[in-house]
């Protein structure tokens, strides 16, 4: 009997810490560029070669990742 609540115990406190909020671990600005160049490659031609022209119109930014990240800058 003495296992059976020490087991018990055991699971509940188990499935009590999945239940508390943890911590987050943001990728911030590195993570934000690295899912924007993930995006771009995934573009047709035709898409790439807009959102460059975009780009190139705003001398704040030189590459499609640069303009994805800009708010973790703001």
């Amino acid at each position: 009997m003495m296992w059976t609540m020490r087991a018990a115990a055991a699971m509940l406190a188990a499935v009590a810490v999945n239940w508390l909020p943890g911590n987050a671990w943001a990728w911030g600005d590195v993570g934000h560029r690295i899912a924007c160049e993930l995006a771009f490659q995934e573009l047709t031609d035709a898409a790439r070669r807009e959102i460059l022209e975009l780009i190139q119109q705003n001398l704040e930014f030189r590459t499609f990742s640069d303009a994805c990240a800009w708010s973790d800058r703001a």
